[in-house]
């Protein structure tokens, strides 16, 4: 590849993501990963992720219906089932503040977005779901365009399609350094593991870069 528009730091799912999309609109990308594609180290490991708008939070609602769209589009593109869209019952005490939010407040927030949901009470989530002696506040929510997500094959998926619009994707390679200069964005590497030495750094120039570290990475660079 010539000198790419943008250099990708990550390629998990979100630098995958940046990848395909920025290359779908023309862009000369090159996506560099600190260890190898579909690592189990990042913050989407594993082999599936939870797909909803269940949310207290009204951007990430808005946020998560957005989505749905693309989701559909990289199935189309791929020919390829990523949600399989079962339904998500969410349930426990009505007011009480989670990392996931109320209940009450998310369906005040569903109901702000006109999705259209299931009301559960305790006696409810009892005889449909199998569950026993349940606290007598406990209330829920059932959402049937919710699913699961396919985060492996999500990942595979993406990448092939980062790879047929161009994007170089390079493993194994360790971002050392990102400066700005006049002339644009220089990004240095070298081979990770290595000891950092100046005869095996690389470095590439770019206009942009697009940082996409994983949440249990200490260091970005």
């Amino acid at each position: 590849m010539d000198k790419p528009s943008v250099v990708i730091v990550g390629g998990g799912v979100m630098g995958i993501a940046s990848a395909y999309s920025l290359a779908r609109a023309g862009a000369k990308v090159r996506l560099i990963e600190r260890g190898s594609f579909f690592n189990s180290h990042g913050s989407s490991g594993g082999l599936s992720r939870m797909w909803r708008v269940i949310y207290s939070e009204e951007y990430l609602a808005t946020l998560a219906l957005n989505t749905d769209p693309m989701w559909k589009s990289i199935e189309i593109a791929s020919k390829r089932s990523l949600i399989d869209r079962t339904g998500i019952v969410w349930f426990g005490q009505p007011t009480t503040s989670t990392t996931e939010g109320e209940i009450e407040s998310a369906m005040r927030t569903m109901d702000r977005l006109g999705q259209k949901y299931q009301r559960l009470e305790r006696d409810d989530i009892q005889k449909k779901y199998g569950f026993d002696n349940l606290p007598k506040d406990y209330i829920g929510v059932f959402h049937d365009n919710a699913g699961t997500i396919h985060a492996r094959e999500t990942q595979e998926v993406l990448l092939g399609l980062a790879v047929y619009h161009g994007v170089e994707c390079i493993e194994q390679t360790t971002v050392t350094d990102i400066t700005s200069t006049a002339q644009g964005i220089v990004v240095t590497t070298v081979p990770t593991g290595s000891d950092k030495k100046r005869d095996q750094q690389r470095r590439i120039e770019c206009d942009k870069t697009v940082i996409c570290p994983g949440v249990l990475r200490k260091n970005s660079v």
